[in-house]
């Protein structure tokens, strides 16, 4: 390597190696900043001026020199992290701010959810979005235009919204608008306008939740290939999400000292509570085999990785992905993460579980949330049915 950017040479490669690339990854990616220090040289540039305007020039010199590899941002964070770590190039600008006084007040009111209302970040994030959403659609520009709201802008909002949303989605659409009109009055913007919203129609406990059959279960935990890493990591995922009913943020939240081996449990974070469950025993072994011959070397404390390098924490994104990866695999329908919880639930119900003993595992707050599982035992309810009018007896 020649240049600017060869007296670190070493440090990239120990850098790269230690996030868990493969050497031949690593001196591919040296050739790559060996290419960035002849380019700095060639324009008499030193590291310090490589900014991210500089960074976007040498990804299009790249591409021009016909490289089909490695020619955006994203590909050369292997090179710039550690170089910006010992302040040889300069940090990342910050994205640049919306300033207008409508974007001031939606980050205030951001704030104000988060710290006032303690709502929880994610919760408080798509009420913004539910926000901005509105202000968009009823053509709000500007500060005053909030006090010319109108009860027909409000309802005319939801009817549209509601069209192409679940009704759980549509509840809390409708939520974030009523909490957004009762900030708006409190500042003094618009009238209180909260009671113009209205209310989404369903009934309750009408629908079944969709459960899948244990055996396209079965079928998804067989998909996985346990004779690499990637299949370990997948099959305890699947495990847990269809034994034990964890929510897909639950499971990319789990952390290894969650895991208490001497007592056969496990802490599930979520929705601000910490609670232990017990962990059965194939959950247990699948979990086992992940940390001795699946799980990457890495300084994180949390349990499921990505596969490869540089190794994160898994998202809850990531951990619905291998769900529909494995549904894929094992030809079947595409299923979601949360449909596995209720398979969990149902299981349990069918093998001669309580409510009240399916609530605490689900970890529900009400009971009632638990009564729409009593719906699909249909052994159970059978002897409860009456029989048809004129029917065979």
């Amino acid at each position: 390597m020649t240049g600017s950017l060869a007296p670190y040479q070493d440090l990239i490669w120990t850098d790269l190696l230690a996030r868990g690339y493969t050497r031949l990854s690593a001196k591919n990616l040296l050739r790559v900043a060996a290419h960035l220090s002849r380019w700095l040289e060639s324009r008499g540039l030193s590291p310090r001026h490589l900014t991210a305007a500089r960074i976007d020039a040498f990804c299009r010199h790249r591409r021009d020199c016909g490289y089909v590899q490695w020619f955006s941002p994203r590909g050369l964070q292997g090179i710039l992290r550690p170089l910006r770590a010992h302040n040889v190039v300069p940090a990342p600008e910050p994205a640049p701010k919306e300033n207008s006084p409508l974007a001031r007040l939606l980050a205030e009111y951001e704030c104000y959810l988060l710290e006032d209302r303690s709502v929880a970040s994610t919760t408080a994030c798509g009420y913004v979005r539910t926000a901005r959403r509105f202000f968009t659609e009823v053509g709000v520009d500007r500060l005053a235009d909030i006090g010319c709201l109108t009860t027909a802008d409000i309802s005319s909002f939801v009817v549209r919204e509601a069209r192409t949303m679940a009704t759980a989605t549509a509840k809390l659409t409708v939520t974030g608008l009523r909490a957004l009109l009762r900030y708006l009055h409190v500042r003094g913007l618009c009238a209180d306008l909260s009671a113009a919203v209205p209310a989404v129609a369903s009934h309750r406990l009408a629908r079944l939740p969709k459960h899948i059959p244990w055996s396209e279960v079965q079928q998804l935990l067989n998909s996985c290939d346990r004779r690499t890493a990637v299949g370990r990591r997948d099959h305890a995922i699947l495990l847990l999400l269809a034994r034990m009913g964890l929510r897909s943020v639950e499971v990319a939240s789990i952390e290894l000292n969650d895991i208490d081996w001497a007592e056969g449990r496990v802490q599930v974070r979520s929705k601000g509570s910490q609670d232990w469950l017990p962990l059965p025993q194939d959950v247990g072994e699948a979990l086992v085999r992940y940390l001795r011959r699946g799980r990457p070397s890495s300084q994180s404390r949390k349990l499921f990785l990505t596969s490869k390098a540089p190794y994160r924490d898994v998202s809850d994104g990531a951990v619905k992905m291998v769900v529909r990866a494995a549904c894929r695999r094992a030809h079947l329908p595409p299923r979601s993460a949360h449909q596995l919880r209720h398979t969990a639930a149902t299981q349990m119900l069918r093998s001669g579980a309580s409510l009240s003993e399916v609530a605490e595992v689900l970890r529900h707050r009400s009971l009632d949330t638990t009564a729409i599982y009593a719906k699909v035992d249909h052994l159970a309810l059978r002897p409860l049915t009456r029989p048809w009018p004129g029917g065979a007896s």
